[in-house]
């Protein structure tokens, strides 16, 4: 069906998603009921800034696809569209795994957080965080060692374009080992009150490095280094989280033995 069947796809693909959603408000087990009493301007204040950082990714991933394919078009040409287009499609397998993780662990962090249960938060955070590590580096595994049945799946190519594919998707979705990770944590800030990390997490992360380093890294270094653009810019986020984490800890450890 053409551009056609794939609108209609994504369209249909949504619409099921929430009415399997939906289909928990009819159950007798739901605990959930629509009250207005009680809503006041604070609540969704708070509510849109904890949420502003998912919404934040959700907006940049678009803007950010489409410097991409400006930038690969310029620079490789169309063959390099096509290959971004596979790498695409893999890139939205591996974050609905990540964010799956992510939000199953979200809302049983934030109860124990809000209960004080510092220790199951650690927990939780653990499990979460070997599960979307395993899960990372299966995948990672998986396009690597299948790169050519990977590309095979969403075309039909020949092999200057298998040939072509091969190496950008190995470099591109290396990124697999590391974003998972990063994912986990912007929701654990969102779930423990920190929106301000989160939201910041979610601006450079999602936007601001990506940008930054998709307009001046194929001018440095040509063409070919667009597809380490997504791993080299979850690195530097990784870091990033890895030296506010171990501040925040030595500021805690600071106040509970003074």
């Amino acid at each position: 069906m053409g551009m056609k069947g794939a609108a209609m796809a994504t369209v249909i693909g949504s619409l099921i998603t929430s009415l399997v959603l939906l289909t928990h408000f009819i159950k007798k087990k739901n605990r959930i009921k629509i009250c207005i009493k009680g809503i006041s301007f604070d609540m969704v204040k708070k509510i849109i800034s904890c949420g502003s950082s998912s919404f934040l990714m959700e907006v940049a991933s678009g803007f950010v696809i489409f410097i991409f394919n400006i930038q690969i078009l310029k620079y490789i040409g169309d063959n390099g569209i096509v290959i971004y287009g596979i790498i695409s499609n893999c890139i939205i397998v591996g974050i609905s795994l990540f964010n799956g993780i992510a939000q199953a662990s979200q809302p049983i962090i934030a109860t124990n957080h809000g209960a004080d249960e510092v220790k199951r938060v650690r927990n939780v955070l653990k499990y979460a965080m070997y599960t979307t590590i395993a899960i990372g580096i299966i995948l990672f595994a998986i396009v690597f060692v299948f790169t050519k049945e990977v590309i095979l799946v969403f075309v039909k190519a020949d092999e200057s374009i298998i040939n072509m594919g091969i190496t950008p998707i190995r470099m591109y979705l290396s990124a697999f080992c590391i974003m998972n990770i990063n994912i986990l944590m912007c929701n654990y800030f969102q779930s423990i009150g920190r929106e301000k990390v989160s939201v910041s997490i979610s601006i450079i992360r999602g936007f601001l490095l990506n940008i930054i380093l998709v307009l001046i890294m194929p001018v440095v270094l040509g063409g070919n280094s667009l597809w380490i653009v997504v791993p080299i810019t979850e690195i530097i986020t990784f870091f990033g989280i890895c030296i506010y984490s171990n501040r925040k800890a030595k500021v805690n450890y600071k106040a509970c033995n003074p």
